[in-house]
């Protein structure tokens, strides 16, 4: 079983939903329990980690820089290559990586 943790700020929570929106209450046992409209959520992805530490981060960079494929980075980082893609997603969003020859599957595809 695989234990997922959600940080969830009080102000978020309220400015997001109303109190008769989204019920939520917390035991002891089980963690955060979703009652009422929000109790059959899908997740997306659950099974993938979306989580880099620095160096994985730098080594992304340089390799999307390189123009290595999106699963050629996978491997390199011992990583799902849908998780590299999002990683990569993200960065494009943000700036922090260019656009290159061949797009996002890179020159090396």
């Amino acid at each position: 079983m695989t234990t997922h943790f959600v940080r969830i700020t009080v102000k978020n929570l309220l400015k997001k939903s109303t109190e008769g929106q989204v019920k939520r209450m917390l035991t002891p046992d089980n963690g955060i329990q979703l009652t009422g409209r929000r109790r059959d959520i899908y997740l997306a992805c659950e099974e993938m980690d979306f989580t880099w530490d620095q160096k994985e981060i730098e080594n992304f960079d340089s390799m999307w820089t390189e123009g290595k494929s999106i699963r050629q980075m996978g491997d390199v980082l011992d990583r799902d290559p849908d998780e590299v893609l999002i990683l990569a997603l993200d960065r494009i969003k943000k700036r922090k990586i260019k656009e290159r020859p061949g797009g996002v599957l890179g020159v090396m595809a």
